[in-house]
């Protein structure tokens, strides 16, 4: 029997390891302060109640909150519920258990997330493995969960250019989950390469490839995997695709409605005249403090000089100082003896 985990979500872009993200994630990140996209949570509302009703009481973690100063929302799922629909979800997804750990939970509300009002959680396990997932706060869909582990023996090398001509392992992987856990569901479903990234931490690093499922009824999500042991790093559902899709798309059109990121013909002659310019002053500066500082060792090297000659006149005056005392000496004893 197939086991079910629905909902929406991104993969969490920005982690407390310090993630190398993607281009995608990076410019909706940057454009989330603005409210701009409508959402839709109807047909998801069902989804959402069985979901909560799978979940397993008996889980062992403890509950962390941390709220912005200024909340204002109405949540229909609890912080309570949302760890357990995370939980639930990180067991089945990556047969892992959570028991006995923390788990720090932030209400983010839409106006900061740009998607939704969620709950944005996360569970670390021991210094090299974290847990992070996101929790729609209004529906209770599972946005998104990811793990970040790392391992000492991996370096971060770039893109493995193989993987953008042969990635049927990972097709297979992604295959295998998306069947398994319906991640999406369809009659056919293709799968596609999508991108490389890499995280890391003062504990390790680890490189990953996504994988984008494509199912014939539109839905889409992305599956990540660890290009270092083909480990399940994280899932982004068909939700989450489509909204930063058109957050990004919306950003490209701003920046190309707006003057204020272009340059023309004269503006970018007159910015690269002023760059040689401060180029050409910055060697001028270069060549006085040059200058100055020969001057400097010159000078140094003529008092060092002096100084050694002013030693040697006394040293001379004093050996002849010296020798007219012992000549003196001298011509009183030849006196005495005559």
């Amino acid at each position: 029997m197939k086991k079910s985990i629905i909902g929406t979500g991104i993969i969490i872009a920005v982690c407390s390891l310090g993630s190398i993200v993607f281009i995608q994630q990076i410019k909706a990140m940057n454009y989330a302060k603005k409210e701009m996209i409508p959402t839709s949570y109807a047909e998801n509302q069902q989804l959402s109640s069985n979901l909560i009703n799978q979940v397993n009481e008996e889980f062992s973690y403890t509950i962390q909150e941390t709220k912005p100063e200024d909340e204002q929302t109405i949540q229909t799922i609890t912080k309570e519920e949302a760890s357990k629909i995370a939980v639930t979800a990180i067991q089945t997804l990556f047969q892992d258990e959570i028991g006995n750990k923390t788990i720090d939970i932030t209400y983010i509300p839409k106006k900061e997330s740009g998607v939704r009002d969620l709950w944005h959680g996360e569970i670390i396990i021991s210094d090299d493995k974290t847990y992070l997932f996101e929790v729609d706060a209004t529906t209770g869909e599972l946005f998104s969960v990811r793990t970040e582990h790392v391992f000492e023996d991996v370096k971060i090398t770039g893109m493995d250019k193989a993987l953008l001509d042969n990635y049927d392992q990972y097709v297979q992987l992604t295959k295998d989950l998306v069947e398994n856990y319906e991640i999406i569901t369809g009659d056919q479903i293709s799968f596609e390469y999508e991108s490389q990234g890499a995280f890391s931490s003062e504990y390790g690093a680890n490189i990953d490839i996504t994988i984008k499922a494509i199912s014939n009824n539109g839905q889409e999500a992305n599956i990540t995997f660890s290009r270092y042991n083909q480990k399940l790093v994280g899932v982004q559902y068909d939700g989450a695709v489509k909204e930063y899709k058109r957050l990004e798309e919306q950003l490209a059109e701003e920046i190309e409605q707006s003057s204020d990121f272009w340059l023309t013909e004269d503006e970018l002659e007159d910015d690269l005249q002023e760059y040689d310019i401060d180029q050409q002053e910055e060697e001028r500066l270069k060549q006085e403090a040059d200058e100055t500082m020969g001057n400097f060792e010159l000078r140094k090297e003529e008092i060092e000089l002096r100084d050694d000659m002013e030693i040697n006149e006394q040293q001379e005056e004093e050996l002849k100082r010296q020798a007219e005392k012992k000549w003196a000496e001298q011509e009183s004893s030849y006196v005495i003896e005559k």
